[in-house]
């Protein structure tokens, strides 16, 4: 998704793009590289194995095997050929093959294939315009690798693309194709506002994934029309304003991730409309107002954070509010109380320091010592990727260690 900057491409030129494409075919190249020849035959195919072998593979990994010498290019290793048209591919599946490189305009020459299948590699340059040329293609999946650059427009010619999972690359501008049942382009460098035309998209229903890339603006209006929709990630980017209320037009959703933005304002009443939600994460946001009690009628919710904003009055008490260990609602303390044991600060509240005054600025700055600890401790809890968490064992052990250096206070 490119930013509005002067000269660079942004989401308006999405309304623009092309629903077909024109055939390109590799051209022949050096003696020195396998090339496909000009009819769509099964030689095409192997020309084209031939090619991406040339130019993805080193000396190890999968495609060591895949021999220029042999036919049965049908059982190598990542390729599967169709059971009716016994010598065209249908699937390369090269799941952490060690593939390297530019992936090469040759791939469109297998014009049969119906998925691909490259994570875990270390591919690196632009996605090829020539996948568009696949009009069988229902799946791709290249996340994981060094993609850079804009998705090719062409994509969109491939109307029967279900699912694409282009996740941790670094991709920067977005295509679309109409007929997406889920899209990952979580981890990315997409930026500036989401199109609305994202949200034509009626027939996604397994997910969309935009989380981890630096999309700012408000949510459009538009994200009620995916109508069909059971999972949404847009967190941890830079979204403003506040929740559109036509997302509880999405009554299909069960997982609902809004965390890390910038949004503002109350929790939208039409969120009583998500009866099947099981999970919804509105962490740390600058929502406002009080936690719904409709909350409590989402009997499917399993799972409820709405910790560090700025939401005030009574927590309900029914439905998932019944299980502490489910609902998450802290927030930054107000006072010392809110996050001390009361032993700790009660000779305080006593009178006793003011006796001594010294003793008293020592227990002042021994108190805000702690709840900069302890501040700290709730910010690596709160890390992301578990493995970056701290153990329960090790969180215990740090409590203890503030709370025994506060009672020595008062030995």
């Amino acid at each position: 998704m490119a930013s509005a900057s002067a000269g660079t491409p942004g989401f308006p030129v999405l309304a623009a793009i092309a629903l077909a494409c024109l055939p390109c075919f590799l051209s022949i190249a050096s003696s020195s590289a396998p090339t496909a020849p000009p009819h769509d035959t099964p030689d095409t195919d192997l020309q084209a194995l031939l090619c991406l072998k040339l130019r993805l593979s080193g000396t190890t990994g999968a495609m060591a095997s895949w021999r220029n010498d042999s036919a049965q290019y049908c059982s190598w290793p990542g390729v599967t050929c169709s059971k009716r048209h016994t010598s065209r591919v249908v699937s390369l599946a090269l799941d952490s093959a060690s593939l390297h490189g530019q992936i090469p305009p040759c791939i469109g020459n297998l014009t049969f294939l119906r998925s691909v299948h490259l994570p875990n590699n270390k591919l690196n340059g632009q996605i090829p315009p020539e996948l568009g040329n696949l009009n069988h293609l229902t799946y791709l999946n290249l996340s994981y690798n060094g993609l850079t650059g804009m998705i090719p427009n062409s994509l969109s010619s491939c109307s029967r693309f279900q699912i694409i999972d282009l996740a941790n690359n670094f991709l920067d501008a977005l295509g679309y194709c109409k007929n997406l049942e889920a899209l990952n382009l979580s981890h990315n460098s997409f930026s500036g506002s989401i199109p609305k035309e994202l949200f034509t998209l009626s027939a996604l229903a397994e997910g969309l994934d935009l989380s981890h890339n630096q999309l700012s603006g408000e949510i459009p209006l538009e994200i009620g029309g995916l109508i069909n929709l059971e999972s949404l990630n847009i967190s941890n980017n830079q979204l403003s304003g506040i929740i559109p209320s036509t997302l509880g037009d999405c009554m299909h959703l069960e997982s609902l991730h809004m965390e890390g933005n910038l949004l503002h304002g109350a929790i939208p009443k039409p969120f009583i409309n998500l009866r099947g939600v099981t999970e919804m994460d509105l962490f740390q946001n600058n929502l406002s107002g009080e936690i719904p009690e409709f909350f409590e009628s989402l009997t499917s919710m399993k799972l409820l954070n709405v910790s560090f904003n700025n939401l005030q009055g009574p927590v309900p008490t029914g439905g998932i509010f019944q299980n502490t260990g489910e609902v998450f609602i802290q927030a930054f303390p107000q006072k010392i109380d809110e996050v001390l044991d009361p032993y700790i600060t009660s000779s305080s509240e006593d009178g006793d320091l003011d006796n001594n005054s010294d003793h008293g600025n020592n227990a002042t700055d021994s108190v805000d010592s702690c709840i900069v600890q302890l501040v700290k401790l709730s910010l690596l809890c709160s890390m992301e990727t578990p493995k970056d968490r701290p153990t329960m064992q090790d969180v215990y052990a740090e409590v203890i260690t503030i709370k025994e250096a506060f009672a020595a206070l008062h030995g």
